[in-house]
């Protein structure tokens, strides 16, 4: 098995632990303080752990947009950028949202014979 067909084995919990890895990376730019500070807000204002984030991909999209502002288009894109350079993806990144990259991510992952979205 070669190193493409290794990433493209990526089980769902695999994927789970990168993508968390990618958010973790991307609130980090902000500093250690201000994204424990996002965190704890997700999850007492939104009802989003860091461990559901996946899981709710666009409610938290819109709670980093409403605790961020116009900066959460910007940590989205780190975001993606990590789960991009993590993954060694080939999908085309420019001007999808998170949600929609995950998507796209997903269905390159997907075993070949189940490309459902």
């Amino acid at each position: 098995m070669n190193e493409a067909d290794l990433r493209l084995s990526t089980s769902d919990c695999e994927f789970s632990k990168i993508l968390l890895s990618a958010v973790d990376d991307g609130l980090l730019s902000l500093g250690s303080s201000s994204k424990e500070a996002i965190l704890y807000q997700l999850e007492s204002s939104y009802q989003i752990s860091r461990d559901t984030i996946q899981a709710n991909l666009i409610v938290f999209s819109k709670a980093l947009e409403e605790i961020l502002g116009v900066g959460a288009s910007f940590v989205e894109k780190l975001i993606i950028k990590s789960l991009h350079e993590k993954l060694e993806s080939d999908v085309e990144s420019d001007n999808m949202n998170l949600k929609q990259y995950v998507k796209n991510i997903r269905r390159q992952l997907a075993p070949k014979g189940d490309q459902s979205g």
